[in-house]
């Protein structure tokens, strides 16, 4: 047996020290007021600042439930999208005014759809008001089946009013 001095390791953090700094609030509501998705935050970050920094890292300063979440950069990236958000409400309200030429209009309404999902989804709503259920013989040919379903169907459709469709009413 060799007499080997035990290594000590200091308490709490061992790794490399975090590359987070405050200034990268700021940074953060630079990007987003360009109009920066949180991929694109990181990528100012990454490029424009040259902060080396992996991607998995910057997540985890966002997540709620990683162990590197940072709740006062979680707001600042937050307000990032806001900020984002604004940006390309302005792009398409300059679009509507005629002061954006060749301007994409189903490029932009997909983008801001998919890319803003909490402002801009379309929300389906379909209320069932009936159930019906109906047995089908085995044994039955194969048209009277299709009959019986298509009854089933019609019975359970629900009637959308004009009021339903834009949540007008109580």
């Amino acid at each position: 047996m060799t007499n080997q001095t035990p290594i000590f390791i200091p308490p709490g953090r061992v790794g490399q020290p975090s590359k987070y700094r405050e200034e990268m609030k700021e940074w953060a509501l630079e990007a987003g007021a360009m109009g920066a998705s949180i991929s694109g935050i990181w990528a100012y970050f990454y490029t424009v600042k040259g902060v080396k920094l992996g991607y998995e890292t910057f997540r985890g300063w966002i997540t709620k439930t990683d162990k590197e979440f940072r709740p006062d950069f979680y707001q600042a990236v937050q307000d990032a999208q806001n900020l984002a958000l604004a940006r390309f409400e302005q792009i398409g309200q300059d679009a509507a005014a005629g002061l954006i030429p060749k301007h994409a209009q189903g490029t932009y309404q997909f983008l801001v759809k998919n890319r803003f999902r909490r402002n801009y989804r379309d929300e389906t709503v379909q209320k069932i008001e009936k159930r019906s259920t109906v047995t089908i013989d085995p044994s039955a040919p194969p048209q009277l089946a299709a009959k019986q379903y298509q009854d089933l169907i019609a019975e359970s459709a629900v009637e959308e009013t004009f009021e339903d469709f834009f949540d007008i009413g109580d």
